[in-house]
């Protein structure tokens, strides 16, 4: 699944990142992923893809308020 992202053009330049997650975390990651039908990477992914998606609807809100309020 392709998103487009204000800060897309940013991940070129990023290679790979690691997150570290405990082992009750990662277990609890594969549950949620198998019920899915996905494996826990994509499922991660997903997941900060989302937030990011998010995060820039918040921000934009935020920054249309403070116009609004000006």
């Amino acid at each position: 699944m392709q998103r487009n992202l204000p800060q897309a053009n940013l991940s070129h330049t990023l290679k790979a990142m690691e997150v570290h997650f405990t082992a009750e975390q990662e277990a609890q990651l594969a549950q949620i992923a198998t019920k899915e039908g996905t494996d826990a990477e994509r499922l991660v992914k997903d997941a900060a893809l989302r937030l990011l998606e998010e995060d820039a609807r918040f921000r934009s809100a935020v920054r249309e308020g403070i116009a609004q309020a000006d």
